[in-house]
């Protein structure tokens, strides 16, 4: 009630922030507990693939290329399904390059490009970039629209553009935000995307994937969408909903790509790692909304059967849970009550003279 501008608390999504104990909503301690109230970990790397990232742990550039020039076991036959991971860890060191952008177009193919190729593997899902729309935003502006009777057909609205979002056709699963420096923990753009506009994005996104799975709150307590925020520095933003009708965000530490090679191992490492993260979260939430995870070869012969002949029946009635849509952003400022007081007087002036 004491908010004079959109939140995050309109669209029932809770962040960490500090407005919360600032305003006594929630003590620290509370806080800390919704963080870790089921709190679900982020996928471990295999330890082949650790070890191989690890190998990059240098200090110059010259050790830098021969690691990457060097003939691993994989290299010769190369098998895409098992190596792809390695493929694209050495790829991303090679084509890494230390260069300020200009915008944050710019910022992602110079810098952050590695992050949409780290899909490549996986059938179906791009990272479209250029500032892309999201259908899932878009689904949300249009849910009231309707053909023409009583009233015109409104223009159908274009959803929030974001710098990358990822995507299998028609359902999304992540989005990102780029800038072209860091201004600082409290610096206008930070604050701005990621306390509203990416997790808005990311709201509309999960409450797509809620009516994929049917709204049934156990499959609901399973789903995350992702975001990434690159300003300088990059953080993963992960959005569940473990209890109730309110969402939760959480925030990894934040990482760097610094512009000395001596620090190549201890800061650019953990942001390869984070994105390797990322796209199994977005791989596991795939498969559980297509439901792959539930193969047909435990079955015999007649419940294939029989689930082939019930496919087309209504499923029975489970226990579900309607998730709250993202608020719409105001259209207008609310005017403050000085601004209100000259406008009302200059009305009355005006009264005045033409009376």
């Amino acid at each position: 009630m004491k908010c004079r501008h959109e939140h995050l608390c309109h669209s029932f999504v809770i962040d960490h922030d500090k407005i919360y104990v600032n305003e006594g909503v929630f003590t620290e301690f509370e806080l800390d507990e919704i963080k870790k109230y089921k709190f679900k970990p982020l996928p471990q790397m295999p330890q082949g693939l650790l070890t191989y990232l690890h190998s990059f742990r240098v200090y110059d550039l010259l050790d830098l290329r021969k690691e990457i020039l060097k003939t691993q076991q994989w290299d010769s036959p190369y098998n895409q399904k098992t190596h792809f991971d390695h493929n694209w860890i050495r790829n991303t060191m090679y084509n890494l390059k230390f260069r300020k952008g200009t915008s944050g177009i710019m910022v992602f193919e110079h810098i952050w490009n590695f992050i949409d190729k780290v899909f490549g593997n996986m059938d179906g899902v791009e990272a479209v970039r250029s500032e892309s729309s999201s259908l899932a935003s878009s689904s949300r502006k249009n849910r009231n629209r309707v053909l023409s009777a009583i009233t015109l057909t409104k223009r159908k609205a274009m959803g929030r553009r974001g710098d990358l979002i990822i995507r299998k056709i028609c359902t999304e699963y992540g989005c990102s935000e780029a800038g072209k420096s860091f201004d600082g923990d409290n610096g206008s753009k930070l604050l701005k995307e990621r306390g509203l506009k990416p997790p808005k994005m990311m709201k509309d996104m999960f409450y797509s994937l809620c009516v994929a799975v049917g709204m049934e709150e156990k499959k609901i307590r399973k789903l995350q969408s992702i975001g990434f925020m690159h300003a300088g520095l990059k953080i993963l933003l992960r959005m569940d909903s473990p209890a109730g009708y309110m969402c939760r965000i959480t925030r990894s530490k934040m990482l760097e790509i610094p512009p000395q090679i001596a620090q190549f191992g201890s800061k650019v490492l953990p942001v390869v790692m984070l994105a390797w993260k990322a796209k199994m979260i977005v791989k596991e939430m795939v498969e559980f909304v297509e439901k792959k995870q539930y193969t047909e070869d435990k079955e015999n012969l007649d419940d294939q059967l029989q689930n082939l002949q019930t496919s087309c029946d209504l499923s029975p009635p489970r226990k579900k849970i309607l998730q709250v849509i993202t608020s719409d952003s105001p259209r207008k400022k609310v005017a403050s009550n000085s601004k209100k007081a000259k406008k009302k007087k200059f009305v009355k002036h005006c009264k005045y003279f033409h009376s």
